[in-house]
């Protein structure tokens, strides 16, 4: 029964802040909870399993603990891992080879292929704001784009700085920059990847 309890509040957490009913650090706090009661529960298994050898029980452990290991390890990593402060900016930048113009074109269409919704274009000025919100947590970051010429004529440079708009308080912010966000540097590596590909 504890084992359920804490694999719905896993399921329940995400849903509840996607859907509008909870804020990210409600709806994480409920996620915490619930690996919490599903540790606790798999850790009575082992115990009844250790005390009976009972070859069903030993099963069960096996499958709950494979099936917790993610939550756990997502949560875990949430509290060990350092996470930049509220607001605090994330850039990137590369150095490519092209007409300043082109790859300012290809900046907007790489970014809207991965996901980001373009809020503003300012091709004199070489740069395009966009918004990312994340797929679960619904979390909002504020993305800019400048392309400019760098060095030599055939080459640019392309900087991209984004920055969360949604508060969030410790230790989640690691954690919800899992949850596919703007200021994710793997997201980041994802746009430059599609920026690079295309033509």
């Amino acid at each position: 029964m504890l084992a359920l309890a804490g694999f719905l509040l896993i399921a329940v957490g995400p849903l509840a802040v996607r859907y509008g009913l909870a804020s990210p650090d409600a709806g994480l706090w409920t996620v915490a909870v619930g690996v919490l009661l599903a540790v606790l529960s798999v850790a009575a298994a082992i115990r009844t399993a250790l005390r009976t050898g009972h070859a069903g029980v030993s099963l069960v452990v096996v499958l709950a603990a494979a099936a917790l290991a993610v939550p756990a390890w997502t949560v875990a990593r949430a509290w060990l891992t350092p996470a930049a402060a509220d607001g605090a900016a994330s850039a990137s930048t590369r150095i490519l080879t092209g007409d300043p113009l082109q790859t300012f074109g290809r900046a907007g269409r790489a970014a809207q292929d991965v996901g980001w919704t373009i809020v503003q274009v300012d091709e004199a000025d070489g740069r395009i704001e966009a918004a990312h919100t994340s797929r679960w947590f619904r979390l909002i970051d504020d993305v800019e784009i400048r392309v400019r010429p760098e060095g030599d004529r055939d080459q640019v440079r392309v900087d991209v700085r984004s920055r969360s708009r949604t508060p969030v308080g410790q230790p989640w912010r690691s954690l919800l920059r899992l949850d596919a966000g703007g200021t994710d540097p793997r997201t980041t590596a994802i746009y430059f990847r599609r920026l690079a590909s295309l033509r």
